[in-house]
């Protein structure tokens, strides 16, 4: 029995460069930039034995690096990770209470202040980026925490201005807080959803907000869309043609995650329905569905990403599995089957829309390559994100066109060689003498 399990061990493939490990159960990512990646998680009490962490590791386009330095967060695990657009602090939710984190570059210089008076510098002074608390609780010298809530907050989303946060939290409820101050918002939405907030995304202008619960789809209900000036409630997302065509008899529908199109013309949102997992577009002008929902796996969706090109959506299910997404055709582009032995927690799109990281709650990280072409390395990559994808989608096109003209000058040439062979192997034509 031992030989046939050390046969099986050698025969088992080893993992790919663009997984890894890291130690924890993961809840959440982020990037700082488009090579740098952050993944949360832990085990939560001390006696579990497994430390929480915000971790920082880095993705050249092959390879996911093991971490490269950590934040340990004491006996509470990160739940939530969203970066500031601006790309200079993070925010980090632990239940109802959320820190945050300054971001900084730690350069050729940095690192040798912090290292020449030691043979074994700190993993942090060699990684591309040190993460430091913002605030410091002087009793204990850790982050800062505010609470913001006395439930979990689920999901976090900042404004495209940065000046503004919204969490939704286990209660239903969407919540505003100004930024930096997380202070609560003048502003109170009219109403909040029937179970737990999993999905909000500000529209590109800023003016409107967009949240998806995991209530189940009955009497009206579903993703809601507010006015974040007023708080007034816009309109709610219903279906009306699936849900006639549903009837009483169709239950398990619920909506999970949502996004924007950069150009704010529609929205994307995951659907589970009947077990199966779905995305959907909704026109923003009207707030009716966009063409029908499409399915993208046979598994209920468990986490979501949305591209900030607007080209692609990303989609991990309960099996492990990734699927990329056509945001235009919400044709299915590609399937990583078994991505994750279990469950997918947690999806990122890179500031420039190559590469999508997934975490799961098996300990592993998965960079997915979507599209390749030239890497960027620093934040000043994030300003300008919106028109990189119009630019991708002019050279797409150019260059179809070129290939286009290519064959049908080969289709040409070949062609005038081959009555020239033919004539030269038969001689003339009669009528040529």
């Amino acid at each position: 029995p031992h030989t046939r399990a050390r046969d099986a061990m050698a025969r088992r493939k080893p993992p790919a460069p663009n997984v890894k490990k890291f130690g924890a159960p993961l809840y959440a990512s982020a990037w700082i930039d488009d090579r740098v990646a952050l993944v949360a998680g832990g085990g939560g009490k001390k006696s579990s034995g497994i430390p929480n962490r915000v971790m920082q590791a880095s993705f050249d386009s092959v390879e996911l690096t093991e971490p490269l330095a950590s934040v340990h967060t004491d006996e509470t695990a990160p739940q939530v990770l969203c970066a500031h657009p601006y790309g200079a602090e993070l925010l980090v939710a632990f239940s109802g209470d959320v820190a945050v984190y300054v971001v900084t570059a730690n350069d050729a210089s940095t690192q040798l202040a912090e290292t020449e008076e030691s043979d074994a510098p700190p993993p942090e002074a060699s990684a591309p980026y040190r993460i430091s608390p913002r605030d410091l609780d002087e009793s204990s010298g850790a982050a800062t925490r505010v609470t913001l809530a006395t439930c979990d907050v689920k999901c976090a989303a900042f404004s495209p201005d940065g000046a503004s946060l919204a969490v939704g939290l286990e209660s239903g409820e969407v919540r505003l807080f100004a930024w930096p101050t997380l202070e609560p918002s003048g502003t109170r939405l009219d109403g909040s959803h029937a179970d737990a907030v999993n999905g909000v995304a500000f529209s590109p202008d800023g003016t409107t907000l967009l949240s998806t619960s995991s209530e189940t789809v009955k009497d009206g209900r579903g993703p809601a869309v507010w006015n974040v000036s007023t708080g007034a409630k816009i309109a709610t997302l219903v279906d009306e043609t699936r849900e006639k065509a549903a009837g009483k008899a169709r239950f398990g529908r619920q909506y999970r995650f949502c996004g924007f199109a950069p150009c704010g013309s529609f929205a994307l949102v995951g659907l589970n329905d009947g077990g199966e997992g779905h995305v959907c577009k909704w026109a923003c002008d009207t707030w009716k569905p966009h063409g029908k929902p499409q399915r993208v796996t046979r598994e209920p969706l468990s986490a979501m990403a949305f591209d900030p090109t607007g080209r692609t959506v990303a989609c991990g299910d309960s099996e492990g599995h990734v699927m990329i997404v056509d945001a235009k055709t919400l044709a299915t582009k590609k399937t990583i089957k078994g991505a994750h032995m279990i469950f997918v927690t947690t999806m990122a799109y890179s500031p420039d829309g190559c590469v999508v990281l997934s975490g799961s709650a098996d300990a592993s990280a998965c960079c997915t390559v979507v599209s390749r072409g030239p890497r960027g390395g620093t934040n000043g990559g994030r300003a300008g994100r919106a028109s990189s994808g119009a630019w991708g989608d002019v050279a797409e096109k150019a260059y179809a066109l070129l290939v286009a003209s290519v064959l049908a000058w080969l289709f040409f040439t070949v062609g005038r060689l081959a009555v020239r062979l033919q004539t030269a192997a038969t001689g003339p034509a009669r009528g040529d003498k």
